[in-house]
């Protein structure tokens, strides 16, 4: 785990909702897309750790059909 100070976490979600207020709705999404897609299939997919596998693989077979 990382540890931050507050201020840093701060400053972290104050970024993250300045993006999310001015970038478009479409450039969101795919980037949004984007990460869910990395994130199960990256290196160490989330699939390999997480419990509750069949969700995930119906989610990660959306996201591949949406690609």
């Amino acid at each position: 785990g990382v540890w931050l100070e507050e201020t840093e976490f701060e400053r972290i979600v104050s970024a993250l909702e300045h993006e999310v207020d001015t970038r478009p709705a479409p450039e969101y999404l795919r980037a949004a897309l984007h990460e869910a897609r990395q994130l199960l299939t990256g290196p160490q997919p989330l699939l390999d750790e997480y419990h509750r596998k069949p969700e995930i693989e119906a989610l990660y077979r959306r996201i591949r059909d949406l690609a």
